[in-house]
């Protein structure tokens, strides 16, 4: 993508001073004529791929007073009257610092930029927060008005009488970014991050003393995650400059939390111009079948994970999104340095709260006396949660072989906890199908001992199944289990399946639902 920059006039260099005014200063009306600047991006409205400039009524202008020696002041701010073919009329009230300058400069929607904390939007919004380009991040410079025709008299500052007016000069380009994942589909960001080498991308610049507050990556946040369409106001940070260029990269999260990247890519703009974009963003994926035999693997945020790891333990960070894609994932036992076992895992461990988004056919297992997936407290009665979302299908199970000697009918769930650790929170959501099988006096869904709340969303089709009964010990198919001769509860917190509350967290509110969780396998259709 090859877009070139032309950057127009800026701030003169100053040196940073106070706003402060000197007691007893005066203040003056002042009205000017804004006229418009070619090219601009002064006062969006988008005509086919043309930015057309229009003032809207009550918008902002700072004005700045220079002085010889490179002083600078606020002054004051004026608000535009309704457009009219690109001119409007800026009126309102200043306090000089002095009157012996007649330098005035002027900054439409303030002279600090701050392009932070934009939502991707060009224009206004028919309703709800404004945070559109068009409103607050097209910042655009006026100046270099001759002194000669600028006077101040008792009441006002006036122009003189054959003077057209002031000359606004953008200060960024405008792209319209439109983005696809690497499947070719639209990709509905819910944030997007565009970083540049050197870290030339400006969040919040001062036009009046010409210094930046901060330099770093740009980020939209917030984003309405509807559309692939997304808006931006880009400044590369260096007010005046007549062209610029960097190698850009770009981050984007979908309405999932997968994460999508584009770039580095070398890239030019002209301020005061319209770009469009389109961008085929690469998901992060990683094939477990190339993970070294007897290794770990953490996986952070907004990964995909596909393929089936050769006695691979399989660790979901603390806080991360992660998708499963057509994965086979078996718990196993570790070997220490000369090979000899020293331990075992689970099939996946969340090391903490943790989001899987289900794609496709996806299998896991766990082993001796660990659950397929597992979620725990972190030690300290704080629940973690676990929430499976998507479209696929899941079948996540304890580890039951009598093969092996030491899979020896495991005291495990098929998603929650073993008999070591209490279970966290358990969510599963969307249009997912899940199957989950527990061990010995374990439920499918929940855990071995006891466990948070499980929520199970409407269009959940599910189906758990408990282990065999052992030692006088019956597991339900969701929650825990209990002693035969105690009927006091589960062991969990509440459970909610299709919105609808069954137990409490102390007491099964329906006794079919109570003798539905202790048989052998308990089924829900979804939203059928």
């Amino acid at each position: 993508m090859i877009l070139s920059l032309a950057a127009l006039v800026a701030c003169s260099q100053l040196e940073p001073v106070t706003d402060e005014v000197p007691a007893g200063s005066r203040s003056y009306t002042m009205t000017v004529k804004a006229t418009k600047a070619t090219p601009s991006t002064r006062g969006l409205s988008l005509d086919d791929k043309t930015l057309n400039v229009k003032w809207n009524e009550g918008e902002k202008v700072d004005v700045i007073q220079d002085f010889d020696g490179g002083e600078s002041h606020y002054v004051g701010t004026l608000t535009a009257s309704a457009s009219d073919n690109g001119s409007t009329t800026l009126t309102g009230t200043i306090t000089p610092y002095s009157t012996d300058s007649k330098a005035f400069r002027f900054c439409l929607h303030g002279y600090k930029q701050d392009y932070t904390g934009q939502k991707g939007q060009l224009l206004k919004p028919s309703e709800g927060e404004d945070n559109s380009i068009e409103s607050k991040y097209d910042y655009a410079i006026a100046e270099d008005i001759p002194e000669d025709i600028v006077h101040i008299n008792d009441k006002a500052v006036t122009f003189d009488e054959n003077y057209e007016g002031i000359s606004f000069v953008s200060q960024q380009a405008i792209v319209k970014f439109t983005l696809f994942g690497d499947d070719g589909k639209p990709l509905n960001a819910t944030r997007l991050t565009i970083s540049g080498d050197g870290h030339k991308i400006v969040q919040v610049y001062d036009a009046m003393t010409e210094l930046p507050d901060s330099r770093g990556d740009l980020e939209l946040t917030g984003l309405s995650g509807q559309t692939n369409e997304i808006f931006v106001s880009i400044n590369q940070g260096k007010m005046g400059s007549i062209s610029w260029s960097a190698n850009l990269t770009f981050t984007a999260f979908d309405e999932n939390g997968l994460k999508y990247t584009y770039g580095p890519k070398q890239v030019s703009f002209e301020t005061g111009k319209y770009y469009e974009i389109k961008m085929t963003m690469k998901n992060e994926m990683v094939n477990l079948s190339t993970l070294p035999q007897n290794s770990e693997y953490t996986a952070t945020d907004g990964f995909t994970l596909t393929g089936k790891p050769n006695a691979v333990k399989i660790i979901i960070a603390d806080g991360a999104t992660v998708r499963l894609k057509d994965t086979e994932i078996y718990g196993g036992y570790s070997l220490d340095n000369e090979g000899d076992l020293s331990g075992h895992f689970a099939g996946i461990t969340c090391a903490g709260n943790a989001t899987l988004v289900i794609e496709g056919n996806n299998y896991v297992e766990g082993c001796d006396n660990l659950p397929g997936i597992i979620v725990r407290e972190d030690g300290a009665y704080n629940a973690k949660t676990l929430t499976l979302k998507g479209d696929g299908f899941l079948k996540a199970s304890a580890d039951t072989s009598p093969a092996d000697p030491f899979k020896h009918g495991s005291s495990a769930t098929g998603i929650g906890g073993d008999e070591e650790g209490c279970c966290g929170n358990i969510v599963i959501e969307g249009t997912l199908t899940v199957e989950a099988y527990g061990g010995e006096s374990c439920p499918g869904i929940g855990g071995h001992d006891s466990c948070g709340y499980i929520t199970i969303g409407k269009d959940v089709k599910l189906k758990a199944v408990k282990g065999a009964d052992f030692d006088g010990f019956v597991g339900y198919c969701i929650g825990s289990y209990i002693n035969e001769d105690d009927e006091s509860g589960s062991g969990c917190g509440a459970i909610t399946i299709g919105g609808t509350v069954y137990f409490d967290g102390k007491n099964f509110l329906s006794p079919e639902f109570k003798k539905a969780l202790t048989a052998d396998t308990f089924t829900y259709p979804g939203n059928q």
